[in-house]
């Protein structure tokens, strides 16, 4: 292989680990090869990645162990790419690729843990709960996350982590009512599981399934499909422990939680959020910019009549501001559409359709998972429609 193709083979893994859809790879890979003159065709998945160059017939196939969203790697690849474009040559390219992709993390797992928590609790205000959402929200970051980095020492089990953490999420929310009197245990469990829903991740199928990506988009579904089993299995199994325990909900109610509450958790959500994946300090102020724009449209723009339609043009409206920013400051558009997708919450009407199924409320749940499937082909259109006004830059 020539040494352009191998940076071009080392970049698209780099790419794929750092949590980039398959469109989005496949978009930046063909900017470089057009620019290194070294045509190429790239077929991607979740699990797989293979490219074929042209000049030599040679084919490349890659089996990967899966993708996780790091921010830093993932603007220090952007600005790589920027530079290529500008005629940055090969040698030194490959050198700062390998640079990024030793690049340490910037938080250790004590600070990851307590983030969780800060995230969940900051989640369960803006979902509408008061001081004991909060509270209970927040001790079940904490759990998953423990739960989460004793079971990454055991590969096998680490596969069980979202199984564990949905019992012990549930256990935690409804046996938390003896000691903090009645509340919502849904918003609870959502919030407390709010980092493990894979709302982002269905929204990603449905967006590449809709860049024509079938094969990767079907893959993704699938995977998200079995996240939502395991969820499944893990809430009935927490639920069926707590019901051999006899809890009596204590008679006590929080004080209401002031108004200005959520303006101090809209804030504290891009910090968390930031650090759980691997955001910089300078990122922050873009992805606060996107759950700004989430939440408040959401909050304020709302379409009693086609509640879908609010999801559409919250959508619509963060694929604008985000490929505005993007395209004139050029910045990586995945700082703010990842955080803002991820408020616009279709992953919780999932998790409402498993616990609708595990209550054995199937008409209840099969018409919550029917608003799912709306709810993110609503989101993908608005992101779509957004890219009809401001086009996104071929660079992710």
């Amino acid at each position: 292989m020539t040494k352009q193709q191998v940076f071009i083979v080392d970049l698209a893994e780099s790419l794929h680990k750092n949590g980039l859809p398959a469109h989005r790879i496949e978009n930046s890979i063909k900017l470089i090869s057009k620019v290194l003159q070294t045509p190429v065709e790239l077929s991607s998945t979740p699990e797989m990645l293979m490219l074929s160059f042209d000049s030599t017939s040679h084919t490349t196939m890659k089996k990967m162990s899966g993708s996780s969203l790091n921010f830093d790697r993932m603007d220090h690849l952007h600005k790589l790419i920027n530079e290529i474009s500008n005629n940055l040559d090969v040698e030194s390219a490959q050198k700062q690729l390998n640079e990024i992709k030793n690049r340490k993390v910037l938080y250790n797992k004590w600070i990851n843990i307590l983030f969780i928590a800060i995230s969940n609790s900051s989640s369960a205000c803006l979902f509408g709960g008061g001081w004991a959402e909060i509270i209970v929200s927040g001790f079940i970051g904490i759990v998953i996350g423990l739960i989460i980095e004793l079971l990454s020492s055991f590969p096998n089990l680490a596969r069980l982590s979202v199984l564990f953490s949905s019992a012990a999420a549930i256990f935690i929310a409804k046996s938390g009512v003896s000691l903090f009197g009645n509340y919502s245990v849904e918003i609870a469990s959502i919030t407390g599981l709010i980092l493990l829903i894979p709302g982002f991740a269905f929204s990603q199928s449905v967006t590449e399934l809709a860049h024509g990506q079938a094969q990767s988009g079907i893959v993704r579904f699938s995977n998200v499909f079995l996240t939502f089993l395991m969820m499944a299995v893990g809430l009935g199994f927490g639920s069926q422990l707590v019901s051999i325990i006899y809890i009596t909900p204590l008679k006590f109610h929080f004080p209401a939680l002031p108004f200005w509450a959520s303006y101090i958790a809209i804030l504290v959500v891009p910090a968390g959020f930031g650090v759980l994946f691997n955001a910089k300090r300078e990122h922050y102020i873009w992805m606060l910019v996107a759950c700004t724009v989430s939440y408040f449209s959401m909050k304020y723009i709302s379409f009693k009549s086609i509640p879908e339609f609010s999801v559409l043009f919250s959508a619509f409206l963060l694929g604008l501001i985000s490929n505005s920013i993007s395209f004139f400051l050029k910045k990586s558009s995945s700082l703010m559409l990842v955080p803002g997708i991820i408020l616009l919450v279709p992953g919780s009407i999932g998790f409402k359709t498993v616990t609708y199924l595990m209550n054995e409320q199937t008409m209840s749940g099969l018409e919550s998972a029917i608003s799912t499937l709306i709810t993110a082909v609503a989101l993908t259109c608005g992101l779509l429609f957004s890219n009809m006004i401001i086009k996104q830059r071929e660079v992710f």
